[in-house]
């Protein structure tokens, strides 16, 4: 399948909802793969999926936030994608919202819950989570 038709059925099943598709026409975007980048587009298709759950969206959206690159900064909403993200199993996102909680950022601290998410993340194998928990940071 040929470049363009493979851009042309992601959006099709980006469409027709498909998260997946979503995602990686999210990415697509963002990366300038096949397409101009296009940092609207690209948040676009990731809201959408990470809207349904898809937790790779939700992460890369709270991360754009937090970062303020690709997008204007803003914690609370990067914490509210990180926090949704997390719920859904993120590991990474597990991990970054255990440290706001130590941080405070957009919440007070709370080293319980920080320590409550950082553990469901090196549970998951997490390499910087579990070296963290070790006091190897």
């Amino acid at each position: 399948m040929g470049d363009t038709q493979r851009l042309k059925k992601l959006h099709i099943l980006a469409e027709i909802g498909n998260t997946d598709a979503q995602h990686e026409l999210g990415a697509t975007y963002f990366n300038g793969i096949l397409v101009k980048k296009d940092i609207s587009e690209s948040i676009k298709w990731f809201r959408k999926a990470a809207e349904k759950g898809q937790a790779d969206c939700q992460y890369a959206l709270a991360v754009m936030y937090h970062v303020g690159k690709e997008v204007t900064k803003d914690t609370k909403e990067a914490f509210k994608w990180y926090q949704m993200a997390a719920e859904s199993g993120h590991a990474d996102a597990q991990y970054s919202l255990g440290v706001r909680y130590l941080a405070g950022e957009e919440v007070k601290i709370n080293t319980k819950e920080a320590i409550k998410w950082i553990s469901k993340a090196a549970d998951q194998g997490l390499d910087v989570a579990q070296k963290f928990l070790q006091g190897d940071f």
